[in-house]
């Protein structure tokens, strides 16, 4: 159902230049309807969420010159998956950060009426029309386009759909804006796993992004982006790993990160000599939360703004440790049906099965147990997520969306 609502979105939108606006609404009404409710009140099912209005921005008028050469751009596919995070990104961000300008790059099957009927203000969005970059290659490429904001702004924020902004955005914009720096970006946790590094081509500099969040500065992505697209196609074609073997084998969703992988050779052959002058790395600390408890997203963020690493979860466990120490990446299960011993923090569970039961935004432990040296906690439906640039985003991975009930 999916794909041919798709499929028909895409096929709509390239007719679209040769049909009336009223057979055009008419068809879209019709496409809709035989996708079902749940893409046909995709726009109502975010009329909820309410996160708590930051009161201690120190954002002035003086400072609209600058955040009037800022944009924070997103994805439009249509899908019934993304469409619904996605309003609720920018709500949120239009919440905690008015006046900020918006861009949208929109995929053929994407419409942008599904998303601008939902939001208060849509005077400051702005719309680019993706390129294909690759044959039959999955959405991730078109973030290559980011680069048409490029002719307007001088600083471009890439953010996925899957975040919600849980404080005012502006100074950190702002900040970065004015520094120094030329890029920003999010360290993965694929950079921490020994076996990840040992099986990558390079072993000079080792730095992939987290393409969750990124930052540019308009002036020097030209060379950034033809690297990137350059080692994008190297890994993907003929076939992706034909040129470089897969680095996390056992992740299944490894093909997904090809977008990252290419991405971090272009940041070693272009900023690595000179990473730490050009770079802001944008903190990420680990949260995670026990599912079960049905706990509001509101009520999660402010517990995340509070400082809480683990919302629902009895024990003193050692996070940190474990995930570093355990074969984990981006999502990352420990065990769907097996045991993780944290005091001496290592999984105790075949090989096999952790690495079957990864997936990206990950469970930690679905039906398991998690083992600490104070005692056992039910490890039922805990997840992890990212809590970005000290309490500003909230990633929690679109898997989790339904889990965390983000509407």
């Amino acid at each position: 159902m999916e794909s041919d609502f798709v499929k028909d979105m895409q096929t709509l939108q390239e007719v679209r230049a040769f049909i009336s606006e009223t057979e055009y609404e008419q068809r879209k009404a019709e496409i809709l309807a035989r996708a079902g409710p749940s893409v046909s009140q995709i726009t109502t099912d975010v009329g909820n969420l309410t996160i708590a209005k930051d009161t201690n921005s120190q954002v002035s008028s003086s400072d609209n010159e600058d955040l009037n050469k800022i944009i924070v751009c997103y994805m439009i596919d249509g899908s019934r998956k993304y469409t619904p995070m996605l309003i609720a990104s920018i709500k949120t961000l239009q919440e905690q950060s008015p006046n900020v300008h918006i861009g949208l790059l929109i995929l053929p099957s994407g419409d942008l009426t599904m998303v601008t009927q939902e939001l208060k203000d849509t005077s400051r969005i702005h719309t680019r029309n993706v390129s294909n970059h690759f044959v039959s290659w999955n959405p991730t490429q078109f973030k290559l386009d980011v680069e048409k904001f490029a002719d307007v702004f001088e600083t471009i924020v890439w953010m996925d759909s899957d975040t919600i902004i849980m404080k005012d955005l502006r100074p950190w914009l702002l900040d970065f804006h004015r520094s120094n720096k030329t890029f920003a970006f999010v360290k993965d946790r694929v950079n921490f796993y020994e076996d990840f590094r040992s099986k990558w081509p390079s072993q000079d500099f080792i730095f992939i992004p987290q393409s969750c969040l990124m930052g540019f500065k308009a002036k020097s992505m030209h060379y950034l982006f033809e690297s990137w697209e350059n080692h994008f196609r190297t890994w993907i074609e003929p076939a992706p790993f034909r040129n470089y073997a897969d680095p996390y084998p056992t992740f299944p969703g490894s093909q997904f990160c090809i977008e990252q992988y290419a991405l971090g050779m272009a940041v070693e052959d272009n900023l690595g000599k000179h990473f730490s002058q050009l770079v802001q790395e944008i903190p990420r600390k680990d949260v995670f939360i026990n599912t079960n408890l049905h706990l509001a997203i509101s009520t999660i963020v402010k517990q995340i703004l509070g400082g809480k690493t683990q919302i629902g979860i009895e024990g003193n466990l050692d996070w940190a440790t474990l995930v570093s120490q355990s074969e984990f990446t981006s999502g990352l299960a420990v065990a769907s049906s097996g045991v993780v011993a944290s005091s001496a923090f290592s999984v105790v569970a075949s090989s096999a099965l952790v690495s079957s039961s990864a997936l990206l935004g990950g469970v930690v432990a679905s039906s398991g147990v998690v083992a600490s040296s104070s005692g056992v906690v039910a490890g039922h439906d805990i997840v992890v997520v990212d809590n970005l640039a000290d309490g500003l985003i909230l990633h929690y991975y679109s898997a989790n969306y339904d889990k965390l009930r983000i509407y």
